[in-house]
């Protein structure tokens, strides 16, 4: 359930089937439709799915504000691949998209993860089934559950994403250069590092500042 500031419904109750919800975010609802919407109008970004058995078919979702709230899946289907988080980012030429991470783990075998983008699409109706699945790029493997993006330097033309590896024990951060959905350009991984290979099975990772 979300609270709800547009209209006289305080609670809507989320429909369909959504496998595990994960981390939830409330966004404004003009990220999809501009100025066609209420400028209060609020909808959710779910990550979806989890490692159980039956549940891992997961995908991000849209729920929008209203009488029909029903989850739109706007990620294509990846088989028995799960997300724990997704957040909304700035790309140029005033384009909007969904960085993720996600992971997949077979019974026997090793887990793996993958950060990626999903490009909103620009049309009047992004949720459309003629838009949906939003174009994806994959921007590198590892990522599997949370992250943290901070943008280190905003003089040099790329963005810092820290990510937490569960599966592969070791915290990474990752150089980002976004791509131009307007010219055609693919956002990229400059470079990546290795920040702790030590630390066990890493899940949560927050960026602070130490220096008071």
């Amino acid at each position: 359930t979300f609270s709800s500031f547009s209209g006289p419904k305080l609670i809507d109750t989320i429909k369909g089937s959504l496998m595990w919800p994960n981390e939830i975010l409330r966004f404004p609802s003009s990220y999809l439709f501009g100025s066609q919407c209420n400028p209060k109008d609020q909808s959710l970004l779910v990550a979806d799915g989890f490692l159980m058995p039956g549940k891992a078919n997961g995908g991000i979702y849209i729920v929008l504000n209203g009488n029909d709230p029903n989850p739109i899946k706007i990620s294509k289907s990846k088989k028995g691949w799960f997300y724990h988080k997704a957040m909304w980012v700035d790309l140029p030429g005033n384009a909007k998209g969904i960085l993720a991470a996600r992971a997949y783990k077979s019974i026997f075998g090793r887990g793996m993860g993958e950060l990626i983008l999903l490009e909103k699409p620009n049309v009047l109706n992004p949720l459309a089934d003629y838009s949906i699945p939003w174009r994806e790029t994959v921007l590198v493997n590892g990522p599997d559950v949370m992250f943290h993006l901070n943008d280190l330097d905003q003089n040099d033309g790329t963005v810092e994403i820290f990510a937490s590896e569960f599966f592969s024990k070791k915290l990474t951060m990752h150089s980002v250069k976004w791509g131009d959905p307007s010219k055609g350009t693919d956002s990229r991984v400059i470079q990546s590092w290795v920040l702790d290979d030590n630390c066990g099975p890493a899940y949560s990772v927050s960026v602070e500042d130490l220096s008071g």
